[in-house]
């Protein structure tokens, strides 16, 4: 019976995934991108073509970019590295993004799961798979999709943490909370008060806590020390 329950719910995820992955497509053809635009072309192509994330240049002088967010930067540049023409390009970058989009679906409703009954987590994550903004934001290069997924995935491991304190837990909580201060600065104060949260409130042991907070640094050291270096 366990066993039957357990091949159901696999076949409900498997089954919102290929949902929000399939209403998503033709939103690329509609109204999506075709070009990198403003900030995102500048950097990326000075990323590309001098090994420099940089938004200003003087020439051969490249002024550092030290307090943009760098992540969804990189997620743009990994793409540049197969050397695709333009529009296979954006339209990796943008079904990477419905890919993205579709886990944090899966995501949603196993957060919904810790809440509510059955009927109300599948009426609540085909709300969310179906909301206008989420599937107009998959077809735009924009942070947004990254943006929603690391959420998800970071109140997901939270919620986890709240109930089971384990090092699994830990350690896709410290990534998450690591790449969102990577792709918006103002996630530290949230990440702070969640830190608060379990240390007061959920009662987490130091170690826990520490480790945590240890992780974290480790993801976003090596943008720290670039920083570092680009300032001395």
């Amino acid at each position: 019976h366990y066993q039957h329950l357990k091949n159901k719910e696999t076949y409900l995820l498997i089954f919102l995934f290929l949902f929000s992955f399939l209403i998503r497509i033709p939103g690329i053809f509609i109204f999506g991108d075709t070009r990198l635009d403003n900030e995102w072309g500048i950097i990326v192509n000075n990323l590309t073509d001098y090994g420099k994330f940089s938004l200003v240049n003087f020439g051969d002088f490249f002024v550092p970019s030290l307090f943009m967010p760098p992540l969804y930067a990189f997620y743009l540049y990994f793409f540049k590295i197969f050397h695709f023409n333009n529009e296979i390009y954006i339209q990796v970058v943008l079904f990477s993004q419905i890919i993205l989009s579709s886990f944090s679906v899966v995501i949603f409703y196993n957060i919904n799961k810790l809440f509510f009954s059955n009927k109300i987590c599948i009426l609540g994550t085909l709300i969310f798979s179906l909301f206008p903004l989420h599937i107009y934001a998959c077809a735009q290069i924009s942070s947004i999709i990254l943006q929603s997924f690391l959420m998800i995935t970071f109140f997901y491991f939270f919620l986890k943490i709240m109930k089971k304190n384990n090092f699994y837990n830990i350690c896709f909580l410290s990534l998450a909370s690591g790449l969102l201060i990577l792709l918006r600065g103002e996630f530290i104060a949230l990440f702070l008060l969640s830190i608060l949260y379990l240390a007061l409130f959920i009662k987490i042991n130091l170690k826990s806590i520490l480790i945590i907070i240890l992780l974290t640094f480790v993801v976003i050291s090596p943008y720290l020390m670039r920083n570092i270096i680009v300032l001395d």
